[in-house]
């Protein structure tokens, strides 16, 4: 034998007994059959789903789904797509976790599923992927190399940001960047620019772009100075 009730909250915990009732109307005694709980409801996505995204952390939110508020969720995030390999993870009361220890410039996608009162899980959520923020690139032990007459070349360091980060070196004969003299993006840690003027002092600087775009602040260099050239005879050489 058996009973069916419906309408039952989500992931709530239900008692249940049962008693015979003869034909004459006659009622046994309760007999309890113990408790169960109904199951948690998949989290559904929020409106904006990652709200803070730094250089090595990250925080995601979902929303509960119906779900009451001692649901735990399980929150996850992985490199891969395929979540092949776990990179962090948190079990919270809350719609949102933030996880740390991430890499640089690096994509992430995020999942979560909910977990009812015996601990039986529901399938994941996908909540799509976003990329961390990279580094500010750090200043190389020298900074300027091949000075020449009307070109040079300056590097920095990438500062733990993966190979495939976008650099955008950019050069100016003034120290505010006023105006710019020529700039150039790179995936290596140099920039040669040429068509400089002969003995101008020139400024450089140099900022990372992350997978998304997002560009880090400058790293302002100390400022260098292109050739002069070697004086030329005039067609007099001695006028007195």
């Amino acid at each position: 034998s058996y009973a069916l009730f419906r309408n039952l909250a989500v992931n709530a915990t239900y008692y249940v007994q049962v008693r015979a009732i003869s034909a004459n109307g006659a009622e046994s005694i309760f007999t309890s059959l113990g408790s169960t709980a109904t199951l948690a409801a998949i989290p559904s996505t929020a409106a904006s789903t990652y709200t803070l995204v730094a250089i090595s952390s990250l925080t995601f939110q979902w929303q509960a789904n119906s779900n009451p508020s001692d649901t735990i969720y399980i929150a996850e995030v992985s490199s891969f797509s395929n979540f092949s390999l776990i990179s962090g993870s948190s079990s919270t009361l809350l719609t949102q976790a933030a996880l740390t220890g991430l890499t640089a410039n690096n994509t992430y996608y995020a999942r979560v599923r909910a977990q009812n009162h015996q601990g039986v899980r529901t399938e994941y959520a996908l909540l799509g992927s976003t990329v961390t923020k990279a580094f500010i690139p750090s200043a190389a032990g020298t900074a300027y190399l091949n000075i020449e007459l009307s070109s040079l070349t300056f590097q920095w360091q990438a500062n733990n940001n993966p190979s495939d980060t976008l650099y955008t070196a950019e050069i100016s004969s003034f120290s505010g960047f006023s105006l710019i003299a020529d700039s150039s993006q790179t995936l290596i840690t140099q920039a040669a620019f040429s068509g400089l003027s002969l003995n101008t002092s020139y400024y450089a600087r140099v900022r990372a772009q992350n997978r998304e775009g997002i560009q880090t602040n400058n790293l302002i260099l100390s400022s260098t100075a292109t050739l002069a050239a070697i004086p030329s005879t005039a067609a007099s050489t001695y006028t007195l």
